[in-house]
């Protein structure tokens, strides 16, 4: 998988948004629901600065509609598409963002 570096003025703005939390969600099993009533579920494996998200092993459907689910492996979701992402139940929210930014700090750090 690639990882982008990014500037620090746009890394900062990352920090100041909600994009910060979605991101500490990743490998955690999530619904999203679209703009188009479509609802994803599945596993989160990568979340960018402009929300874009990569789900696998899920499925989605058409805002539970008659039940039929579509199956699929990878999808990737535009961020701009995105409504709503539900937080899972056993998600500690505060936690969740701590053990993120000291993650996040961990990798700037150089290693001597």
């Amino acid at each position: 998988m690639v990882t982008l570096r990014h500037s620090k003025l746009r890394q900062k703005r990352l920090e100041n948004t909600l994009v910060c939390f979605v991101q500490a969600l990743v490998n955690s099993r999530v619904v999203i629901e679209l703009r188009n009533d479509i609802v994803v579920k599945g596993r989160l494996r990568n979340v960018d600065d402009q929300m874009n998200c990569r789900v696998e092993n899920g499925n989605w459907t058409k805002n539970y509609q008659d039940g039929f689910r579509h199956k699929f492996d990878y999808l990737h979701v535009p961020g701009r598409q995105i409504v709503y992402v539900h937080i899972p139940d056993k998600v500690d929210v505060s936690k969740t963002l701590d053990d993120h930014f000291v993650k996040k700090n961990q990798r700037k750090k150089p290693s001597s």
